[in-house]
């Protein structure tokens, strides 16, 4: 399941834009500021969330 889960998440056709939220979270712990870094990583989340959903739902109607 874990592999499964790697490879999914790397079925990612925006790279820049993870980087970017990747960045953001890095900044956000790094200036200790939590309420923030919080946010910056549940909309991570949820946004590479939908992004697995609608490529798994894509793939399942091909």
């Amino acid at each position: 399941m874990q592999g499964r889960l790697h490879w999914l998440f790397r079925q990612n056709a925006r790279p820049g834009d993870l980087v970017a939220e990747h960045r953001e979270l890095l900044e956000s712990i790094a200036s200790r500021d939590s309420d923030r870094a919080a946010e910056t990583a549940l909309a991570h989340v949820q946004t590479n969330r939908d992004r697995a959903l609608a490529w798994l739902f894509d793939a399942e109607s091909s």
